[in-house]
């Protein structure tokens, strides 16, 4: 019965693992012919003095014996057995797996797309099933459900053909890692490549796994193997990895990583391994190569190099990158030949985030290699550099990091390089004492973008056009006030300097900016048309330049305002500009940092240059634009019809400029108490009802739904020009209409007074161009004001018990 049972249990498996019929019936009669040989003695030793001799003689007949060994370069140890897993390729090479060199179990013929399984029993160590998952087909319940009625113990042979990812869950994902202990599952993505033995209830840690993902240019991925000596059960080993000499600790990570050039290397450009693995995806072409290790997974779960010696756009997608990267996540980078030549200033500081503050150091042809993490505080104890000394050095010699590195990295404070250049610059001209004062370099760091779904927004990808001016205080609060800006891109922020002249231009240095120095011009506006010129030169691909004038402090939102408003430009060719001056947003005139207007003036002071707008002021030889912008450019037939978008709280705050000219006494009353936005947060919203349409229908709508003023409150200060007291009671959230007679579309001579009632700026000088269509409209108490001129084509719209009333300026 024994003898039975012996070989029908050998044929039930090798059925079921699909062995050919002609093996089965090779080992059935290899079996009989050895078993007629044996001397007398127990059924039980015969039985297995039998079965262990047709295994050697059948592993000879097969030729997948000791001599192939599953493809091992070594004999596996007594009580462990030899197998190795292969993926797919493509979609015509087929898996591969062998267990225990007795034969090929699973034959690629019979495996497919998505999944493939291979089960091994706990007891028999012998395969059992084989299944194959077309995940990108069917989805990955099936799969699932067989990976929950797995026994405990038992072990399962994964391959991957064609692609498994597509459909594969997070929670299938999760069920392989902790019940099976895979880590880089994670990392396989669309037609990449994942192989893995593990055993259920008996993490290992990945020990017998490997990934291929599938990179940028690739079809499919490169086949993932791997190969080993399996034990019962499986053991959790910890060997020495990436060319350590000793194991890392629980809870660290043994990374090895080399930073090298063309010149000093042919083989291998840049060098990667963490925690044993070495093929990463997008890895090893010119410029930074960066790693994201994740301490759940115990995985690298992305990667991707980001050429910055060719494109300055590498940069900003390298942010991109960076900025994805959560909190904890451990990052890892190195340079292969360059990096350094279009690394901008913006990316420095991000990577300074992670504990590189080395990076400002990084020079042309110079090699870097990093590992640091999302939240450390102070810099990290793993960053090597080695500069070039000059831009013709060709051969640099490459950095190494090899080190087990924990799962929470503690930064280390050190000085940073642009401290010492601060130190450099207020040995140099000690009068600054804002800036060399401070024990540290804190007033001019950077501020991180506060929400992250505006990182993508242009607003925060478009140039920015300081004119400097004579005035280096003025200058430095200009730039001091930037730095306040969430998310402010430093490589954006271009200062138009006069001449060459050491100060200016080490100031803006130090800030971080960059200095475009011109030849001084005859005028004010000749110098600023210069600058114009040139600005939309600095990055040719993008549509606009924001332009700060001299004496400009902008708001810490001044970026987040645009990022609501700067598609309004493209929606609405009726619209010249955007601005972020409301020429009444004083205390009393303005408060609602969510509401726009549109206007005919032009206000300048902080404002958007587009580049059909440029050439038509080139083409027009500046015939509009000779004074100083808030001087009101596009008068008249310049104009041509179109209008700006204005907030009613202001996003710049303009500083009285030092000394006296004549302008001084007008812009001392022009610049009093005037309100500006200081919150980072604050941003307009419903800004699509200033399109030229939705405009006139919103127009209608407060119109319809507001009070008419009583304009008994008004007879004193129109009798003797005093403002109303601000005590004056509105009702909150309240619309409110004034009617005033015209004479003329130009009259303003009531409006005139209606403005020194309320404190609105009226110029004396100028024509009136600050309204829609006879329109003025303004805030008071968290009220909405309008004031409507009889000229205007809103007038008819005016309530009907404004006929014949007293409702209406005389």
């Amino acid at each position: 019965m024994n003898l039975f049972n012996k070989v029908t249990s050998f044929c039930r498996q090798t059925i079921r693992v699909s062995v050919p019929l002609w093996v089965i019936v090779l080992y059935a009669c290899v079996f009989l012919l050895i078993w007629s040989q044996q001397p007398g003695g127990t059924e039980e030793s015969q039985i297995d003095v039998v079965s262990r001799d047709v295994d050697n003689l059948m592993r000879g007949i097969l030729g997948t014996g000791q001599s192939n060994n599953c493809g091992l370069r070594t004999v596996c140890q007594e009580g462990t057995l030899p197998f190795s897993v292969t993926s797919g390729a493509g979609q015509k090479v087929k898996p591969r797996m062998c267990y225990n060199s007795s034969y090929q179990v699973f034959w690629a013929g019979q495996m497919g797309r998505g999944m493939n399984l291979l089960l091994i029993n706990k007891k028999l160590q012998m395969p059992i099933e084989e299944r194959t998952f077309d995940i990108f087909e069917m989805g990955d319940s099936s799969f699932l459900e067989y990976l929950e009625r797995v026994n405990e113990g038992d072990i399962i042979f994964l391959a991957t053909h064609d692609d498994a990812f597509s459909r594969l869950s997070y929670v299938t994902k999760l069920y392989l890692k902790e019940q099976f202990g895979s880590h880089d599952i994670i990392s396989l993505n669309f037609r990449g490549s994942w192989v893995f033995v593990g055993q259920k209830g008996t993490p290992t840690a990945g020990f017998f796994e490997a990934v291929s993902p599938r990179s940028k240019g690739q079809l499919w991925a490169h086949p993932a193997r791997v190969e080993g000596c399996l034990s019962f059960p499986m053991k959790k080993l910890r060997t020495p990895y990436c060319g350590l000499s000793t194991t890392c600790e629980v809870n660290s990570t043994a990374v090895n990583i080399v930073s090298a050039s063309l010149e000093n290397t042919a083989l291998l450009p840049v060098y990667f391994c963490v925690n044993g693995r070495e093929n990463f995806a997008d890895i090893g072409t010119q410029g930074m190569n960066l790693l994201v290790y994740d301490l759940f997974w115990g995985s690298v779960v992305k990667s991707q190099s980001f050429d910055t010696h060719t494109s300055v756009n590498e940069s900003n997608d390298m942010v991109d990158f960076l900025n994805s990267v959560t909190q904890g996540q451990i990052l890892i980078g190195a340079v292969y030949d360059d990096a350094s030549r279009w690394l901008s200033v913006h990316a420095r500081d991000v990577l300074e985030s992670f504990g590189a503050l080395k990076i400002s150091g990084l020079t042309y042809k110079g090699m870097w290699a990093f590992i640091g993490m999302r939240g450390i505080k102070g810099a990290s104890p793993f960053e090597e550099l080695n500069p070039a000394s000059g831009v013709k050095e060709k051969r640099v010699a490459k950095v190494e990091i090899t080190a087990c590195i924990p799962d929470r990295i503690e930064g280390f404070q050190m000085i940073h390089p642009s401290e010492l250049r601060r130190r450099s610059f207020c040995k140099k001209y000690p009068s600054y004492h804002d800036l060399c004062s401070a024990k540290e370099m804190t007033v001019l760091k950077l501020l991180p973008l506060d929400d992250m779904s505006l990182y993508k927004n242009i607003a925060y990808r478009t140039p920015i056009l300081v004119m400097g001016g004579t005035d280096l205080r003025s200058l430095q609060r200009c730039m001091d006030s930037l730095l306040k800006v969430p998310g402010l891109n430093r490589d954006l922020v271009y200062v138009a300097l006069e001449d060459h002249f050491t100060e200016p231009s080490d100031l803006v240095v130090l800030y971080g900016f960059k200095v475009r120095e011109q030849r001084s011009g005859s005028t004010y506006g000749d110098n600023f048309r210069r600058a114009l010129s040139r600005s939309l030169t600095f990055h040719p691909d993008n549509p606009y330049v924001i332009v700060l004038e001299t004496d400009l402090e902008v708001s810490p939102d001044f970026l987040r305002y645009f990022s609501q408003t700067l598609h309004l430009l493209e929606q609405d060719r009726s619209l010249l500009t955007i601005s972020a001056w409301n020429p009444n947003g004083y205390v009393n005139t303005s408060g609602d940092p969510q509401l726009t207007y549109r206007t005919e003036d032009f206000p300048g002071l902080g404002w958007v240059l587009t580049r059909p707008l440029m050439e038509e002021m080139s083409k027009n030889k500046f015939e509009c634009c000779k004074e100083a912008t808030w001087k009101n450019w596009f008068k008249g037939e310049s104009r041509r019809g179109r209008e700006s978008v204005i907030p009613d709280v202001s996003r710049v705050r303009r500083s009285l400029p030092p000394g006296f000219t004549m302008d001084t006494p007008f812009l001392r009353r022009y610049l009093k108490d005037r309100l500006t936005s200081n919150n980072s947060k604050f941003e307009p919203t419903d800004t699509f009802k200033v399109t030229y349409k939705q405009y006139e229908t919103e127009i209608k709508s407060l119109i319809g739904r507001s009070k008419l003023l009583n304009t008994s409150i008004l007879r004193q200060c129109l009798t003797d020009g005093t403002a109303l007291p601000t005590s004056l009671s509105f009702e909150s959230s309240a619309i409110y209409t004034v009617y005033y007679k015209q004479s003329s579309p130009e009259d303003i001579s009531i409006l005139s007074k209606l403005a020194a009632c309320f404190g609105l700026f009226i110029p004396e000088d100028e024509p009136y161009n600050n309204w829609h269509e006879s329109i003025v409209r303004f805030t008071r108490n968290h009220s909405k004001v309008l004031l409507i001129g009889s000229n205007s084509k809103y007038f008819t719209e005016k309530p009907k018990q404004c006929y014949n009333c007293d409702a209406m300026v005389p």
